[in-house]
């Protein structure tokens, strides 16, 4: 929503200092545009003040103020509303912005429908962003479209459908990011209705290990296999050493950003080599952590919490558990793209849960606000996880009926309760239905591949290490074995993906 956020400050500017110079009528709407304003933008006010100013956007005043002012005013009423937890306010407020034909509306719109997970809205206002706003879309709005799409729809349609307008638009990700996932996704989305000259296309761009990783393992990709075997491109270690040399380039050819050396750490932990992950990043967070950090690095905001992440990853890596505790509480208090940082709450509980620290990770869940559906599994399961320690059976029961009712969305977050309830024949189930399922499946057969084994992390995380046992005993099952060979294969991974 940067469009509109831009335009927040106009109402700093506006005819109330010029007064003398404005009409009466416009000079009144103003004076009254400027309290809703003043209480919409307050946080402890915006509740109860969000109603007055969206009629107030309603009436015939509203229209003496200009454009730009009435974008602006518009825009914090829908933010407002968002706080508030009133979809129907949030959405009401963007259909007025549609109504005055303000450019960004349909971006506001869609942002709504993500907000409150409304499937219909998200796709209706996709479809209606002209192409050059679908272009300009951050990655993990992309994201977030395509999976809304696929909850609404599991034939798939609709997913192609989004994939289809992204790639008729143009659609890179910005700032120079790479697409291999998206790209990943349509191609399998393409396979499933047969169309295999453009998936082959759509995967022509795709060179991460752990996107080919899903090539090797899913057998929707067996028709194509064999010509990127002959390409050289399914060799995993090798792709993660080309994927390593790439991410370094794009850290020489972008300095003001933090991303690539995320991408740079991500792809040495992969490769089991976490102290130089850290060599890599100490001197960027140096540099972003300063006081003038935030002017270094275009996307500081965005990224400074997952450099964080990145941190406290490769110390766990390394046995460094204490020194973890501190990156993540930082990458807590850098906040997630200007708001709470509910990701990095959620990654440090399921540490503290698989340290053994049980009591530490239900507390530090506490912070966690307002988290998608998505993120409200992991926060169920890890909490599951931690009653199973402290021998809480209400709590493990309350949340496992949560995870068993929501299981849609997010059926790995169940799986992994499930296995710290050591409730094997329910876990296996779940892995089949997973299996079975088109969309759920690359997730489910990732987490069944073998992977190799981090000493210091298994010393480091020893409830991790009793869900792995359990899962070898769920993947070594012959019935969770024949739904593998059915859809495809369990091999040796020689990299350390999370």
């Amino acid at each position: 929503m940067k469009s509109a956020v831009s335009l927040t400050p106009a109402f700093a500017l506006c005819c109330w200092a010029l007064v003398a110079f404005c009409p009466k009528a416009a000079a009144d709407a103003f004076s009254e545009a400027r309290q809703h304003f003043a209480a919409i933008t307050d946080q402890a006010r915006c509740p109860d003040a969000a109603a007055g100013a969206y009629e107030f956007a309603s009436s015939p005043a509203f229209l003496e103020l200009t454009a730009e002012q009435r974008g602006a005013f518009l825009y914090e009423v829908v933010r407002c509303a968002r706080r508030a937890e009133n979809v129907d306010l949030a959405l009401a407020a963007a259909d007025l912005a549609i109504a005055h034909e303000m450019e960004f509306a349909q971006l506001l719109r869609l942002w709504v429908g993500l907000a409150f997970e409304r499937s219909e809205v998200v796709f209706d206002a996709f479809n209606a962003l002209p192409s050059a706003e679908v272009a300009a879309l951050e990655g993990r709005q992309v994201w977030r479209i395509i999976h809304s799409a696929e909850l609404s729809d599991p034939s798939g349609t609709r997913a192609r459908e989004v994939h289809d307008r992204l790639a008729s638009a143009g659609y890179q990700a910005p700032d120079g990011r790479h697409d291999d996932g998206i790209r990943l996704h349509h191609a399998r989305l393409l396979l499933e209705v047969g169309d295999h000259p453009r998936a082959t296309e759509r995967l022509r761009g795709v060179v991460s290990a752990s996107s080919l990783l899903s090539v090797r393992i899913d057998r929707r990709f067996d028709v194509v296999r064999s010509q990127l075997e002959a390409e050289g491109r399914l060799d995993l270690v090798a792709a993660a050493e080309a994927e390593l040399a790439r991410a370094r380039s794009d850290a020489r050819n972008n300095p003001r950003r933090l991303w690539p050396i995320a991408d740079i750490a991500r792809t040495l932990r992969a490769l089991g080599r976490p102290r130089e992950a850290l060599a890599v990043l100490q001197p960027a967070l140096q540099a972003a952590q300063a006081s003038d950090g935030d002017t270094r690095f275009d996307d500081h905001s965005e990224q400074l919490n997952w450099l964080l992440n990145e941190e406290a990853y490769a110390l766990y890596d390394l046995g460094r558990v204490n020194e973890a505790h501190v990156a993540f509480r930082f990458s807590i208090l850098a906040r997630e793209g200007g708001g709470p940082s509910v990701s990095q709450v959620i990654n440090f509980a399921v540490m503290l849960q698989r340290e053994g620290r049980a009591q530490d990770a239900i507390d530090t869940l506490s912070e966690v606000g307002l988290a998608s559906r998505y993120g409200d599994m992991w926060v169920h399961s890890t909490r599951a996880c931690a009653a199973v320690q402290l021998g809480r059976d209400e709590l493990r029961d309350q949340s496992l009926a949560y995870l068993r009712q929501n299981e849609a969305d997010n059926p790995s977050a169940l799986s992994e309760a499930l296995l710290c309830a050591n409730e094997i024949d329910e876990a296996a189930a779940v892995f089949i239905r997973r299996l079975r399922n088109i969309q759920q499946r690359d997730d489910a057969l990732r987490a069944l591949q073998i992977y190799p084994e981090n000493p210091r992390l298994g010393r480091a995380l020893p409830q991790q290490r009793i869900v792995s046992e359990r899962l070898a005993v769920v993947r070594d099952r012959p019935d969770v074995r024949s739904a593998v060979a059915e859809v495809g294969r369990i091999e040796r991974v020689p990299l350390w993906l999370d």
